[in-house]
C-alpha cells in the first residue's frame, strides 16, 4: 500500500479550483501521514518505506529494486532500464520502436554509462535513506569505493553511524513554538528523533 500526499501542479484542471478545494495544508497532511503509518502498523503492515507498507513477506520487489540501486530492464515503447552500467530509455514512437525491432536497427533514445562513483552520492544515498533497511556502510564502501557518508548535507546533521550501519530517521516538520501557530512558512525539515510505531528503535541492527 502507497500513501502519497496530493500535490496540485499548475497548468492541470485542479490547480483552478485549489483554492475552493479545500486542501489540507502541510500541517495537516503531516498530521494524516503519521495516523496512516500508525493505523496500517496496527493493522499488520510494515512501515517499510517512507510512503509504502506491506504485509510481511509481500514488500513491493519492483520498487525495491529502484531503492536499492539494482538492475533492471524495462520493454516496449518508452520503457526505461539500468543495466550493466549503463542507463538507456527505449524509443517512445511506436512507429519508429516498431521498424527497429523488425529491421534489427536501434530502438534506444537515450543512452548513457554512468560510473558507480557518480551514483553513490546521489541517487543510492538518497533512495536507500528511504528504507526501513537503511545504507550499508560496508556495502557502500565496497561498491563505489568511496568513504561512507557520515553527514547529511541536506539536513545539515549528523547522522549517528552505528557499527557498518547507519541510522534513518524520518523527515517530519519541527513542533511549533511555545505558543505560536505553526505554518508551512516556518516549518523545516528535522531529523525527527521520536520513533515512529513498530519502527527499530536505537541500539537494535538495522
Amino acid at each position: 500500500m502507497s500513501c502519497y500526499a496530493l500535490k496540485v501542479e499548475p497548468n492541470t484542471p485542479l490547480w483552478e479550483y485549489r483554492d475552493c478545494a479545500n486542501l489540507p495544508n502541510d500541517d495537516v497532511q503531516a498530521d494524516m501521514y503519521l495516523a496512516a503509518s500508525e493505523i496500517l502498523q496496527d493493522h499488520g503492515y510494515e512501515h517499510y518505506e517512507i510512503s509504502n507498507f506491506a504485509r510481511p513477506g509481500l514488500r513491493s520487489r519492483h520498487n525495491l529494486k529502484y531503492w536499492t540501486g539494482g538492475e533492471y530492464l524495462g520493454f516496449g515503447p518508452c520503457a526505461a532500464s539500468d543495466f550493466a552500467g549503463k542507463r538507456f530509455t527505449i524509443e517512445p514512437d511506436l512507429r519508429a520502436y516498431v521498424e527497429g525491432i523488425a529491421h534489427h536497427g536501434s530502438v534506444l533514445s537515450e543512452c548513457e554509462t554512468i560510473p558507480p562513483r557518480e551514483r553513490a552520492p546521489g541517487n543510492t544515498s538518497c533512495s536507500r535513506s528511504r528504507i526501513v533497511t537503511g545504507l550499508d556502510a560496508q556495502e557502500y564502501e565496497r561498491s563505489y569505493l568511496l568513504p561512507f557518508l557520515r553527514r547529511c548535507s541536506s539536513c545539515s546533521a549528523l547522522c549517528r553511524a552505528r557499527p557498518r550501519r547507519a541510522e534513518r530517521l524520518p523527515l517530519v516538520p519541527d513542533p511549533p513554538a511555545a505558543g505560536s501557530s505553526r505554518t508551512a512558512s516556518s516549518s523545516r525539515c528535522r531529523m525527527h528523533r521520536k520513533n515512529p510505531p513498530h519502527w527499530p528503535r536505537s541500539g537494535n541492527a538495522l
